[in-house]
């Protein structure tokens, strides 16, 4: 479900993602859609099964609006501190991602969205993990299906290179 983005307070708005899979990360991209009225006043947080918090964006945007598809990936051209609202494509976090690779995919994942004014709100619309898996498979992870509406946990489709999808809330 769509979350609210408390206005100017520190806890944030918080949603969770479980990751069943315990295979060995070697990539990891996060996907956001974000409704902001002033992007500039958002800190985006990734935090890890281990409790670390990695930024993806720090009050960036000015006021202009909206996360739009915006995907993190430390391995992008473009830093997300160069972009512009609404921020859609692929950024450059400002925290760094790679320090997971190696790293176990399960656990409980969390996004963290902090407005640091007053005056602006916003929404956490939905949002997204990508990893690319040790044994050669990727395993995307998103927030907008339950487990309970997936038919099987392992999913392929022609032309698609996910090979195993949960979709989690």
């Amino acid at each position: 479900p769509v979350l609210s983005i408390p206005d100017n307070d520190t806890a944030g708005g918080v949603s969770t993602l479980q990751v069943a899979d315990t295979g060995t990360i070697e990539d990891v991209d996060v996907k956001v859609n974000i409704t902001h009225s002033a992007d500039g006043n958002l800190a985006i947080y990734l935090i890890t099964p281990e409790n670390n918090s990695i930024a993806l964006s720090l009050n960036n945007g000015g006021p202009g609006d909206n996360f739009v598809d915006t995907v993190f990936d430390s391995e992008g051209s473009v830093s997300i501190t160069g972009g512009t609202a609404p921020f859609t494509g692929t950024y450059i976090p400002q925290g760094d991602l790679s320090p997971l690779y190696g790293t176990v995919a399960q656990g409980t994942w969390r996004l963290k969205v902090v407005d640091n004014a007053t005056g602006d709100t916003g929404t956490i619309d939905n949002w997204s993990l990508l990893f690319t898996i040790g044994d050669g498979y990727d395993l995307y992870v998103d927030s907008t299906t339950t487990v309970a509406d997936v038919t099987s946990p392992y999913t392929y489709e022609p032309g698609n290179n996910l090979e195993h999808t949960y979709q989690v809330r």
